[in-house]
């Protein structure tokens, strides 16, 4: 944020970065300041500021890729949280992962890739999450397609 001049205006950056953090995230207690630095932040935290960035910057499509591997279980629900804000922003989500256990919840479609091959296409509504795992694992456990000659 510059003034007409192009100086930068450190009190209403700051200002717009709490209002962010507060609203978009959800960020309410004072361990996250807008002055705190990212490498103090818990992974869930920042993976929130990621997201909160590409919100900000009114991104249409946010790409998630194992956002929430190693990270604790509150953490994994923050992440989870801040994926329900995008989604309610109106914008789309691409989460890639795992972990079904995590992303079933905030998913509206699946998309099963294998060996960079789509092998499913399924709308959470056509399939629960046990029969989804049961499918993943039927993938698993397929023999290796043949390579094209």
């Amino acid at each position: 944020m510059t003034d007409h001049i192009g100086f930068f205006q450190l009190d209403r950056a700051k200002k717009e970065t709490n209002r962010m953090m507060k609203e978009l995230l959800g960020f309410t207690g004072g361990g996250v300041l807008p002055d705190s630095a990212v490498r103090t932040l818990s992974g869930g935290e920042r993976q929130g500021i990621a997201i909160g960035r590409a919100m900000y910057f009114k991104a249409d499509l946010v790409i998630l890729d194992e956002p929430t591997r190693a990270l604790s279980v509150k953490e994994v629900g923050k992440v989870l949280d801040f994926i329900k804000k995008v989604k309610d922003s109106g914008k789309s989500c691409i989460y890639i992962s795992h972990t079904i256990a995590n992303i079933y919840s905030v998913s509206d479609r699946f998309v099963i890739l294998d060996r960079g091959r789509v092998v499913g296409r399924y709308n959470r509504k056509q399939i629960s999450e046990p029969d989804l795992n049961e499918v993943l694992i039927q993938i698993h456990h397929a023999p290796e397609p043949e390579p094209a000659s």
